[in-house]
């Protein structure tokens, strides 16, 4: 998913995009310019895909690789 952030300085961008990344989104911030009123805008990506199937099957590959001394 993708959005344009308006804002009225670049580190409201870094911000935003910083307490996206606290809520544990992967979040990027992308194709940053400025305007003649001095206000900039970002583009922020965000990864949605599930990660939690592919979580689950790498802790069920190493729980099976578990060796005792």
């Amino acid at each position: 998913m993708s959005f344009t952030l308006l804002a009225p300085d670049r580190n409201s961008l870094d911000q935003f995009a910083a307490t996206l990344k606290e809520q544990g989104l992967n979040a990027n911030l992308e194709r940053i310019s400025s305007n003649e009123q001095g206000q900039f805008s970002g583009q922020i990506i965000v990864n949605i895909a599930d990660n939690s199937a592919s979580e689950s099957l790498a802790t069920q590959a190493t729980a099976g690789n578990f060796t005792d001394s």
